[in-house]
């Protein structure tokens, strides 16, 4: 049998609470749909939501690491570009060099060759000394070794995209990494290409002297028949040498654009991964909220109807 209490009211505390929670469910169909996200603080889904974190992070790091090798790319194609520059220097010295080296010269021929040639072979070494990446020096082998000495290093300066080998002071005469010895002169670069701070995310290479003095052909000229000849052959392996930088140039740009295009397949890889966690499913929410909607409208509709047994009780009373 039915009652009233004057006291309470327990069928309205009961409609008021279920209310109250379907309301707080609709508020949350509607943060949802608005911001796209299912996971809008940690509250929503605790492990979701730090998995989440994580992979956003990932996906920062690797496209920093992209970035940096397509700098590093550009960086290669710069120097490949002086070379290339370099390689036509030394076959028109070459072509000198062979005129020079015949008996039908005289030594004042052989002298307007040799101001001719001595003038390309500056300009090689201006070359080398001009092509720069970022304010680096590419091709002139600037960087030296020495103890307790400063060591000029050319590949500074390089705002965070490409971190370069340089002399520690702490132990002289040592450049850390995997420098090599001073008289290689080849400049060292270290491209962090990966998310992590390890081993595998990093790819070193290093760019020849391209200069004179690291050509061997510093002191060459071609005054005389046997000094033609002898730049001849210095030439050749100059020439052999340059060639050999350039195919080695182009096998790291190679790895370049397939670390590159391996870091943009991971990262669309990741970044599905993370939009199945945080991501909104737009046809379950719109479900959702037209239900709780439902909801709302008869909670309120009963909590009204819960409201009316103390206007009966009134009415009963009055009567």
């Amino acid at each position: 049998m039915n009652s009233f209490r004057l006291q309470s009211n327990p069928t309205s505390t009961f409609a008021y609470s279920q209310l109250n929670k379907t309301q707080a469910l609709l508020n949350k169909n509607i943060q949802r749909l608005s911001s796209g996200l299912r996971i809008n603080s940690a509250a929503d889904d605790t492990a979701g939501s730090a998995m989440a974190t994580r992979m956003t992070n990932q996906i920062r790091g690797m496209h920093q690491a992209n970035r940096n090798s397509r700098d590093a790319n550009n960086l290669l194609a710069t120097a490949e570009s002086g070379l290339n520059n370099i390689s036509d220097l030394l076959a028109q010295m070459r072509e000198l060099s062979v005129q020079a080296a015949t008996d039908t010269l005289n030594d004042t021929d052989r002298a307007s060759i040799d101001l001719e040639f001595q003038s390309l072979k500056n300009e090689l070494t201006r070359i080398a000394s001009v092509t720069e990446h970022n304010g680096m020096n590419l091709l002139n082998g600037t960087y030296q070794t020495g103890t307790g000495e400063a060591a000029p290093v050319s590949l500074a300066n390089s705002q965070n995209s490409l971190a370069a080998e340089a002399y520690n002071q702490d132990q002289p005469g040592i450049v850390p990494g995997n420098a090599t010895p001073a008289d290689d002169q080849r400049g060292h670069w270290r491209i962090q290409i990966g998310a992590d701070n390890d081993v595998d995310s990093q790819h070193e290479f290093s760019i020849m002297n391209a200069t004179d003095v690291g050509l061997d052909i510093k002191d060459n000229d071609v005054l005389t028949v046997d000094k033609a000849r002898t730049t001849v052959t210095a030439l050749d392996g100059a020439i052999d040498e340059v060639n050999r930088e350039r195919s080695y140039i182009g096998s790291e740009q190679n790895k370049l654009q397939f670390t590159m295009s391996n870091l943009s397949n991971t990262i669309n890889s990741i970044e599905t991964a993370r939009s199945n966690i945080e991501d909104v499913d737009y046809a379950l929410e719109m479900s959702e909220l037209a239900k709780n909607q439902i909801l709302v409208q008869s909670g309120t509709a009963m909590l009204a109807q819960a409201n009316m047994v103390s206007q009966n009780i009134l009415q009963l009373l009055s009567n």
